[in-house]
């Protein structure tokens, strides 16, 4: 089954929104560094950047994925028949 272009776009904003998780823990525990706290502000620190980018990331992610599984979406299975098909020794 082939991934659409939502489907893989989905899956890159996923990973967009882990890295910059990741990312966002990573300057919060490296916060009072020398390298870190020469790049820091304190009015609005990279850790709260890296956050909102990971949570806007994440809310396209499953815009993209829900916009994509709408197209691939199957017919309902119908359960008034699934008992026809069903082994007797149940």
């Amino acid at each position: 089954m082939k991934m659409t272009s939502r489907g893989r776009l989905a899956s890159i904003f996923y990973w967009i929104g882990v890295s910059m998780t990741l990312a966002s823990i990573a300057l919060v525990l490296l916060g009072n560094t020398k390298l870190i706290a020469t790049v820091q502000h304190t009015s609005f620190p990279l850790a709260w950047k890296s956050a909102i980018v990971a949570v806007l990331a994440f809310l396209a992610g499953e815009i993209c994925h829900s916009a994509s599984s709408s197209f691939n979406r199957e017919p309902e299975h119908d359960s008034r028949r699934s008992l026809e098909h069903t082994p007797y020794e149940i």
